[in-house]
């Protein structure tokens, strides 16, 4: 490890931490909120916007998937904050729902993890947090905890899987924190499967009226706020936590297809919305057939979607309860009507 400990980190009493996507919609308010108590250096990719209030952090614009940005960000660091950090926050992660093939996850999500991680080697760092998914899980009728089997369906949760294996291998000495998140929204939505529903029923779109499976299987939301306080709690407990630990974290109760069909139906046009089963193969004919055909150009849904549809997901997190008294405050029942507040006008 390096000795050098610059006067910045020598004569102030604020701890650094390291944020990656931190202009993001999850990590631009995890800055916010812990900017007061410590020295937060905030990586971002070269696409995303710059950052509107620079007085919160030392913000520094680095493309997480070349090796020679990150090291030079990690030596900036090095001779400003000197070699101890706090926390190294790692939020940052490529998902796309349209077929972008495995490279841009590979390149996004499992490489960065790794070039953070032998970029942090050179440093006495106190704790490394990764932002996963619940999706690493396979889906199933029994309640999941973070020993339940992996199974990841789709690129995005095998890339957060994949990571996390690289996590297990490359921390070294280095704590990790492994946050096994439920779907993230807020009032304004922040959920685009959630919003592209909400946005077929208020158009009345033929295809809201259609699902390809079991309409009484769940999927569990986390809300944003829920999120941060997670974060943070996680950050301010770190010198108490074991050094390898996995929590996931999600609303006590999920909302089944149905109940979500019909809520949002009474919400944006004072009806239940119908929810009519068809076949899986039907729906891909169906798909396959307004696609050729030019209708569906530009539809949010996917071909493979169509098999995840009903996925089931219940899940316990009585792990993050004991270890961090962390508890949700929102539901994703009592947001749904601000939630369709918001919904742009047809």
């Amino acid at each position: 490890m390096a000795n050098s400990v610059s006067s910045a980190t020598a004569t102030s009493s604020k701890d650094v931490i390291i944020i990656t996507g931190s202009t993001g919609r999850i990590g631009s308010r995890i800055l916010s909120q812990l900017s007061e108590r410590y020295h937060i250096v905030a990586l971002y990719f070269p696409e995303f916007p710059a950052p509107e209030d620079e007085a919160l952090a030392d913000y520094k614009c680095v493309d997480l998937t070349r090796d020679d940005q990150v090291e030079r960000a990690f030596q900036e660091i090095l001779e400003t904050y000197g070699n101890r950090i706090a926390s190294i926050v790692h939020l940052a992660a490529f998902y796309s729902f349209k077929d972008v093939g495995f490279e841009p996850y590979e390149k996004v999500n499992i490489g960065a993890t790794r070039r953070l991680l032998r970029a942090a080697q050179a440093f006495h760092v106190q704790q490394f947090v990764f932002t996963s998914t619940m999706l690493v899980h396979k889906p199933g009728q029994e309640a999941i905890n973070e020993d339940s089997p992996l199974g990841p369906q789709w690129d995005y949760p095998k890339s957060k899987a994949l990571s996390e294996r690289v996590i297990r291998e490359e921390h070294g000495e280095i704590p990790f924190v492994i946050l096994r998140l439920a779907g993230c929204y807020d009032e304004t939505g922040n959920c685009p499967p959630l919003i592209e529903h909400m946005g077929r029923i208020k158009a009345m779109k033929l295809e809201s009226l259609f699902f390809p499976g079991n309409r009484t299987h769940e999927v569990p939301y986390l809300h944003i706020e829920d999120t941060i306080r997670l974060v943070e709690a996680t950050v301010e407990k770190r010198k108490e936590l074991p050094s390898e630990l996995t929590l996931l974290a999600a609303e006590p109760r999920g909302i089944s297809y149905g109940e979500l069909q019909k809520t949002l139906g009474r919400l944006i046009h004072g009806v239940a919305w119908p929810m009519i089963w068809v076949p899986k193969w039907v729906s891909k004919v169906g798909l396959a057939t307004l696609n050729y055909f030019g209708f569906m150009r530009d539809n949010f849904i996917q071909p493979w979607m169509i098999d995840l549809a009903d996925v089931n997901y219940q899940i316990s997190s009585d792990r993050a309860r004991r270890t961090l008294d962390w508890e949700p405050e929102h539901s994703i029942r009592e947001t749904l009507p601000e939630m369709t507040s918001h919904l742009p006008p047809q």
